[in-house]
């Protein structure tokens, strides 16, 4: 997987998801570490949709402006699992995009915080902000307890309408070398620092069954598809695994939206 060299490749654990979503419907977030470390890189193997050309170069259409008019082109389902909800708290962009890119990401992971910080703003900027893109967000919590708990903490901050704001704050709170520290009490300051006002419901929601419910059935998705690692990307019909540049995403949704003309 590419990766910056200011951001040093920590070692990544993997686990079951469809062990983590039966932990988190029987025993809400009271969980552990589920396997030791193996070694491998973040988003390294997956199955499901085949995975856009990794190495391969953008060419002509990185940075490309004119992506068709929008009112003309058909919309992607993303493989059927595009929600399109238009008061989905998790969603950035028009809930009428043509394209939709779903991230599964966990709130620890190292790669994750890269693609927040460095491709993330960019992608907002030309795709997003644009009207050519909706990304939606689904918790795929990996590493332990911390992990769910910050991913339940990310739907409690949507309850708020605060997550975009939680996502910003937690992930910039990591210095992108290995598996950040996120007991409760640090996630409920960065939920205040994201602008969430009630914080006692905030705290509440760490318990709260329908959370974990949500956070299961983001994770229950991920398993399905075949996505063992984080970040992993659903960007219409194609499949981006890790935290690729900024050019290997233009690649997938510029393609996926040549299809959509």
């Amino acid at each position: 997987m590419a990766q910056s060299s200011n951001h040093p490749q920590p070692k990544s654990r993997r686990v079951s998801v469809a062990v983590i979503a039966a932990v988190l419907l029987i025993a809400l977030a009271v969980v552990g570490v589920f396997v030791a470390p193996d070694g491998s890189k973040g988003g390294s193997d997956v199955a499901g949709p085949a995975p856009s050309g990794a190495g391969q170069s953008s060419g002509a259409r990185a940075g490309r402006h004119d992506k068709g008019d929008i009112s003309a082109m058909k919309r992607s389902d993303a493989h059927g699992l595009a929600r399109r909800d238009a008061k989905d708290p998790y969603a950035l962009g028009d809930v009428n995009a043509p394209l939709v890119m779903i991230e599964y990401a966990d709130f620890r992971c190292p790669f994750c915080t890269v693609f927040a910080g460095d491709v993330l703003p960019q992608i907002k900027k030309e795709y997003i902000d644009t009207g050519y893109l909706r990304l939606e967000w689904r918790d795929l919590p990996l590493f332990g307890k911390e992990s769910i708990d910050a991913a339940v903490g990310g739907k409690a901050a949507g309850r708020q309408g605060r997550f975009w704001e939680y996502y910003r704050d937690v992930f910039a709170n990591s210095d992108g070398n290995g598996h950040q520290s996120l007991p409760r009490n640090t996630i409920t300051d960065l939920a205040k620092k994201a602008g969430v006002r009630d914080v006692k419901t905030f705290q509440a929601g760490f318990d709260d069954k329908q959370l974990a419910e949500l956070v299961a059935k983001d994770a229950s998705e991920a398993n399905q598809i075949g996505f063992t690692s984080t970040p992993s990307f659903i960007v219409g019909q194609t499949a981006v695994v890790g935290a690729q540049p900024i050019d290997q995403f233009r690649e997938a949704i510029d393609s996926e939206l040549d299809k959509l003309r």
